[in-house]
C-alpha cells in the first residue's frame, strides 16, 4: 500500500551573508554519503560536501558544498546518520539557488522507505535558505535520507551545504537550535507528498470542466461543463450540470442531468447531500424569482422543479454569487457582496430557520475575509474545515485555495487562513476545491489560461478535516419488507438538538447520513402511520474515518404493534433515566398528542442474571419512571399500562454480554389504535 504523508515546508531565510555557520548539538548532520549523482566534481562540489554541518559562504558559489554538474539537469543525494533517530523535521541547507529541491525520502534502520516531500522545481526568490520540512513525528528510527534536485525547469547552478535531522517539538524548538547560524526570516507554506492528477477524459474534455462536487461516500462527482455540444443548449450553452460515478478503479459514466436541473441558461451545483437526494443549484428557476439559488430533490427516478431559497435580508452588490449547503442542511455558506462587506466578496452563513426561510446572513469575519474576493466555499463534512479561494490572500498569483478551521459556534471565529501551496495552486486562477467525507482525496479546478479542468490529490493529515462517521442504511417496514421514504433525523444527545436530516429515497428506503466527531446521536425516523425504533451512535472519540450500515426499521401503527425504545438509558441497577434518554421520551409525548384516543402499554426487561423476582421489580420499576415522564408532560396515566416482564422475554442470547444488553429494554406496545 502507498503510504501518503504530510510535510510543512518551512522556508527561513538566512539574516547572515558569507562565513561559516556554527554547529548545533540539537541537529544530526549527515555523517557519511552513501550516493551522489551528478556532483560538480569528485572532490570540491562534490556529494561528500554535504557530510557534517554547514560550512559555505551563503548565496555564492563555494567548493565546500555540493554543486550540480550542469546548469540544467537532475541530482540525487543519498546520506546516512551515525546515529539513528525519531524525526519531526528534516533540515536541508541550500546556500546557493534555492527551490530546487523536489523530492525527500527518509529510510530507517531496516530499509523501508517514506516519502515526505514532493513539488515542483521554482526559482525561488532567496538567494539562499534553509529548508524544513516538517513530517509528523516518526514510529521508526530514520538512518538515511534521499534528496533529488530538479533544474531542467529552473536551471542554476544550484548548491547544497548541509543536511539534518532533528527530533523537536515545534517549530520554536527548530529555531531554537537553527539560532547560532544567524538570524532568520520564516515563511510557512504547506505542501504535500504526491502531486496533484488531472482526472481521466471521461470528466475532462476540450471544453471547460469545472467546479466539482465530491459526495461523502466518494462514489460520485458532479461538475459543470461549459459551452459543450451535449449541454441543453448546445454549444452556445453556458454550462450544464453533470454527473460521474466512481467503479472502483475510475471515474466514467458521465451524464448531463438534463431538465428540469439544466435548461439553455446557465446551471450551477452548489451541493448535493450525502444522501444525493437534495441538490442546491445556484440561481433561480421560477419565472418571476429573483431568488440566488435553488433547491431540488431526488425521488428515486426524476429532480423535482427546483425551488427558490429563501434568504432574509439578502442583498448582494457583486455580479457573482457562490453557494454551499452543508451535509446536515442547516447552514449555507455563500460568498457575495453584502452588508458589512470588506471590499468585495465576501463570505457569509445563514441558518434554516423553521418556517423554511434562511436567517439574515451573517459575515465569517476578518480572518476569512479580505477586502479582496474570497469565493467557491466548500465546508467539510466535520462541519469545521472550510476551504474557499481567496484573491486577498497572499497566494501564487490569481486566486488561490485556502482552508480555514471553525473555532466555535459563533461562525465568526476562524483559524488564521492557510494556502493549500503549490502541490494545489497555480499562477492562474485555482478555485472549487472539494473533499470527500473520508478525507482521502481532495478534487479542484485549476485554469490553464482558456482551458479549464478538474483535477484531484490525495490528502495528507495536515489537511484532512477531523473523522467523521458516515451511516448508510434503509428504512423499511417490519409488516413486509417495504421500503419507505421516512424522514430521517439526528439529534445530539442528551441535549435532544436536532443536529441534520436527510431523506430516505422512497423508491429504495436508502439513506446516507454524515456525523461529525465529539457528541453522541439518536437517529430517530418519520413517516406517516409507522413509528421507528432509534438508534444511538456514539462518535465522541473516532480517531478515524469510518462507515457503517445501520437499517432501521418502522412499524405500522396498529393495534399489538411493539416497537423498541433503543434510546432509552438507565443508570444502571436502577430506574433512573438518563439524561440521554429524554429526547426519546418527548417523541413519545408527541406521539400520544398525535394520537390522542391511543393507548400504550409500557414494557420493561432485563437479562437473566440475578435474582427473577428483583428483575420484575426493577423493570416495572423503570417503565414507571418512564410513565411519570409522560405524566408530567400532559399525558393521561389511564392511557398508559405498565408491566414489568424482567428476564421472561429474551430477544436475544443471554450468554454474551454483546447480545445480553438486547434483552435489557423498554418496549412500546399498541393497545388501542383508532
Amino acid at each position: 500500500m502507498r503510504t501518503q504523508l504530510w510535510i510543512i515546508r518551512i522556508i527561513i531565510g538566512f539574516g547572515v551573508f558569507g562565513g561559516s555557520l556554527a554547529f548545533s548539538q540539537d541537529i544530526q548532520w549527515a555523517s557519511k554519503l552513501n550516493y551522489a549523482y551528478n556532483e560538480f566534481e569528485p572532490d570540491n562540489w562534490s556529494g561528500k560536501q554535504v557530510i557534517g554541518p554547514p560550512n559555505s559562504v551563503l548565496g555564492g558559489l563555494d567548493k565546500q558544498a555540493f554543486r550540480i554538474k550542469e546548469e540544467s539537469g537532475i541530482a540525487t543525494l543519498i546520506v546516512d546518520y551515525a546515529e539513528p533517530q525519531k524525526v519531526t523535521h528534516v533540515i536541508v541547507i541550500e546556500n546557493y539557488l534555492p527551490g530546487r529541491v523536489t523530492d525527500v525520502s527518509l529510510t530507517d534502520a531496516n530499509g523501508a522507505k517514506y516519502p515526505v516531500y514532493k513539488v515542483k522545481p521554482t526559482q525561488s526568490l532567496e538567494p539562499y535558505r534553509a529548508l524544513v520540512i516538517t513530517v509528523p513525528p516518526t514510529e521508526y528510527l530514520v538512518k538515511q535520507v534521499e534528496l533529488n534536485i530538479n533544474t531542467v525547469t529552473a536551471p542554476g547552478w544550484v548548491q547544497i551545504d548541509a543536511i539534518g535531522l532533528i527530533y523537536a517539538d515545534g517549530l520554536a524548538q527548530v529555531n531554537e537550535a537553527l539560532k547560532p547560524y544567524g538570524k532568520f526570516t520564516v515563511s510557512e507554506e504547506l505542501s504535500f507528498s504526491s502531486e496533484k492528477e488531472p482526472l481521466n477524459s471521461q470528466i475532462n474534455t476540450e471544453y471547460r470542466e469545472a467546479k466539482p462536487i465530491i459526495t461523502p461516500d466518494g462514489k460520485s462527482l458532479f461538475f459543470v461543463r461549459q459551452f459543450h455540444p451535449d449541454n441543453i443548449g448546445g454549444k452556445r450553452d453556458p454550462q450544464d450540470i453533470y454527473v460521474a460515478t466512481w467503479d472502483g478503479n475510475k471515474w466514467g459514466g458521465v451524464q448531463n442531468l438534463g431538465s428540469p436541473l439544466n435548461n439553455k441558461d446557465g446551471n450551477g451545483i452548489g451541493a448535493i447531500s450525502p444522501d444525493g437526494n437534495t441538490a442546491l443549484l445556484i440561481g433561480a428557476y421560477e419565472r418571476g424569482s429573483n431568488s440566488p439559488a435553488s433547491i431540488s430533490q431526488f425521488n428515486g427516478t426524476v429532480w423535482s422543479t427546483p425551488e427558490p431559497v429563501k434568504i432574509i435580508g439578502y442583498n448582494n452588490a457583486s455580479p457573482y454569487s457562490d453557494f454551499y449547503l452543508t451535509n446536515n442542511g442547516k447552514e449555507l455558506i455563500m460568498a457575495i457582496q453584502g452588508p458589512g462587506s470588506k471590499g468585495d466578496q465576501d463570505l457569509y452563513v445563514s441558518f434554516k430557520q423553521d418556517d423554511g426561510y434562511w436567517s439574515t446572513p451573517l459575515n465569517l469575519g476578518n480572518a476569512v475575509n479580505t477586502r479582496a474576493a474570497e469565493f467557491s466555499p466548500f465546508l467539510a463534512a466535520d462541519n469545521k474545515t472550510l476551504y474557499f479561494s481567496s484573491f486577498g490572500h497572499t497566494g501564487s498569483g490569481s486566486a488561490d485555495i485556502f482552508y480555514s478551521k471553525r473555532l466555535d459556534d459563533t461562525w465568526a471565529n476562524w483559524s488564521k487562513p492557510k494556502n493549500l501551496g503549490t502541490a494545489v495552486n497555480t499562477r492562474n486562477l485555482d478555485a472549487y476545491y472539494a473533499v470527500s467525507a473520508a478525507g482521502d482525496y481532495a478534487y479542484f479546478t485549476n485554469d490553464k489560461g482558456e482551458d479549464r479542468d478538474i483535477y484531484r490529490i490525495s490528502l495528507p493529515g495536515e489537511f484532512k478535516p477531523e473523522p467523521v462517521l458516515l451511516v448508510r442504511g434503509r428504512v423499511f417496514n417490519t409488516a413486509d419488507d417495504s421500503p419507505l421514504g421516512a424522514k430521517v433525523t439526528f439529534v445530539s444527545l442528551p441535549e435532544g438538538v436536532e443536529e441534520g436530516v436527510a431523506q430516505a429515497n422512497p423508491l429504495t428506503g436508502q439513506f446516507t447520513i454524515v456525523l461529525p466527531r465529539g457528541k453522541l446521536y439518536a437517529l430517530t425516523t418519520e413517516a406517516a402511520g409507522y413509528w421507528g425504533e432509534n438508534e444511538s451512535f456514539d462518535v465522541t472519540d473516532i480517531s478515524s474515518y469510518a462507515e457503517i450500515s445501520k437499517d432501521l426499521p418502522m412499524v405500522p401503527l396498529k393495534v399489538g404493534a411493539v416497537v423498541k425504545m433503543n434510546n432509552l438509558f438507565f443508570t444502571k441497577g436502577t430506574a433512573d433515566l438518563e439524561p440521554e434518554s429524554i429526547p426519546q421520551i418527548d417523541q413519545i409525548v408527541e406521539l400520544m398528542n398525535e394520537n390522542p384516543t391511543m393507548i400504550i402499554e409500557l414494557g420493561g426487561h432485563t437479562d437473566n442474571r440475578g435474582v427473577p423476582s428483583a428483575n420484575v421489580a426493577l423493570s416495572l420499576k423503570r417503565v414507571n419512571e418512564v410513565k411519570q415522564y409522560l405524566v408530567d408532560r400532559g399525558i393521561d396515566g389511564n392511557r398508559i399500562e405498565t408491566v414489568g416482564y424482567g428476564g421472561e422475554k429474551p430477544v436475544a442470547d443471554n450468554r454474551y454480554e454483546e447480545t445480553r444488553a438486547l434483552n435489557r429494554r423498554v418496549e412500546i406496545k399498541v393497545l388501542k389504535f383508532e
